[in-house]
């Protein structure tokens, strides 16, 4: 999922999910756990080039959860523990 999506889905500004991306990379990279996230630019409808994240399901939901607490608890009830 793009940031740019995440932040409309969490009505968030952009700036603010792009930093709060930035502050996840940074703290995952000292562990062994999977956080795909890849820097990209998009056109806006200015025609202008924008910086945004590309991220994979796992880091969508780990920054996605850590903005809603429902959806935390609902995905910490949903593990799959097999």
């Amino acid at each position: 999922m793009l940031s740019t999506e995440i932040a409309a889905l969490t009505e968030k500004n952009h700036k603010e999910v792009m930093r709060d991306i930035r502050v996840v990379v940074e703290k995952m990279q000292s562990t062994d756990l999977r956080f795909a996230c890849e820097s990209i630019t998009y056109t806006g409808a200015n025609g202008q080039a924008y910086k945004c994240y590309e991220l994979d399901y796992e880091a969508t939901m780990i920054v996605m959860t850590g903005y809603d607490v429902v959806a935390r608890a609902m995905s910490q009830q949903n593990l799959d523990w097999a």
